[in-house]
């Protein structure tokens, strides 16, 4: 059960949004007990512009309160400095905090324990970069490092023992990330090429454990080719590489194309993923080249899911049309209520692109 009010004001010092949310979850479960917890959420922030807009600055901050792990707070500050009319530098820093889930907190099962005692996971996360926009170019280059501390993980000692939830990592992550769009016309059609790179590197302090349920093996490495194209009125097509290099060093290419045929307000479209069948688990599972047991894991899967959005823990906001601006909104009205992580799960380019690629 829950409600939620947000808006904003215009005033002489510049922009302020402001938001209240308040929720109720009951938890009624054969393995995690009864349980009910209170979430309250206020979140306040305020633009000001300095030197003719040329630079903005942006604090806020959230509060909320946990009926079970009780206030926390979540400030967070955005800054932009117009360089000059086609470049622009932007930093910003946030604190933020997850909250163990109910299982985290109560599952028991003979290979796996609970921990009533766990903490909260906490963060702290910092990205400074710039963006170039001149005529057909946009160029973007950004790095970020967040230091998070109470990870929950599932560990052990021996073999023997089922793994207990505790808070014992802290972990470092920083990279950064480069994209360069270039937009020309071809035949009278706008095209669009679109290259980027992102480096992460994961380093996990203070574990020395034998055995770990939530071993990181995140991308190192990534490259993407896209390639937008319209040769003839209303057909368009796309082609996308990415390859990737994971922390444990296995690798994968893959390729995807699209074909979109537009008439007025009706749009068909035709797509072949993985064209060459790469040998990676994503596209195995999307081609259904699977058996029984790997059956029962996703139906084990799928229960797992529907706990967690009725535990309010998983939200799910369905969009009927792929909006960049619209998963951007949402994304930020998330963010300031203490969300942590976003699954985009969309490749569809962006309703409202207006010639520009938004592409998950």
């Amino acid at each position: 059960i829950g409600a939620q009010i947000n808006g904003s004001y215009r005033s002489n010092l510049g922009i302020t949004g402001f938001g209240i949310n308040f929720e109720k979850v009951y938890l009624s479960s054969n393995n995690l007990g009864n349980h009910s917890r209170t979430v309250s959420t206020l979140f306040l922030e305020q633009r000001f512009k300095f030197l003719n807009d040329r630079i903005d600055l942006t604090p806020g901050v959230a509060m909320s309160y946990y009926s079970d792990f009780k206030f926390h707070f979540f400030p967070g500050i955005d800054a932009g400095l117009d360089i000059t009319d086609h470049l622009r530098a932007y930093a910003n820093i946030g604190y933020t905090y997850r909250i163990p889930t109910y299982t985290d907190l109560f599952y028991s099962d003979p290979t796996t324990l609970g921990n009533e005692s766990l903490k909260p996971e906490e963060a702290i996360a910092e990205e400074v970069g710039i963006k170039f926009r001149k005529s057909s170019w946009n160029v973007t280059l950004s790095l970020f490092n967040r230091d998070s501390k109470n990870l929950i993980d599932f560990i052990k000692d021996t073999e023997d023992e089922p793994f207990q939830a505790t808070n014992i990592r802290r972990l470092n992550t920083k990279g950064f990330e480069t994209s360069i769009d270039y937009g020309f016309s071809m035949m009278g059609h706008d095209q669009k090429i679109n290259l980027g790179y992102t480096f992460i590197e994961d380093k996990i302090k203070a574990l020395d454990l034998p055995y770990s349920r939530y071993a990181i093996n995140s991308l190192k490495h990534q490259y993407i080719v896209n390639f937008r194209s319209q040769l003839i009125k209303n057909v368009s097509q796309t082609i996308l590489y990415k390859y990737a290099v994971r922390t444990a060093g296995d690798d994968y290419g893959v390729m995807d194309i699209s074909l979109n045929f537009q008439q007025e307000k009706l749009e068909w479209s035709i797509s072949a993923n993985n064209i060459f069948n790469a040998n990676i688990t994503k596209y195995q599972l999307r081609n259904g080249h699977f058996g029984k047991e790997l059956m029962k894991i996703f139906q084990q899967c799928a229960d797992w899911i529907e706990e967690k959005k009725e535990q309010h823990i998983l939200t799910i906001v369905p969009l009927q049309t792929y909006s960049a601006n619209i998963a951007i909104k949402v994304i930020k009205k998330y963010a300031r209520m203490g969300v942590q992580y976003f699954v985009l799960d969309t490749m569809k380019p962006s309703a409202n692109a207006k010639g520009e690629i938004y592409q998950s």
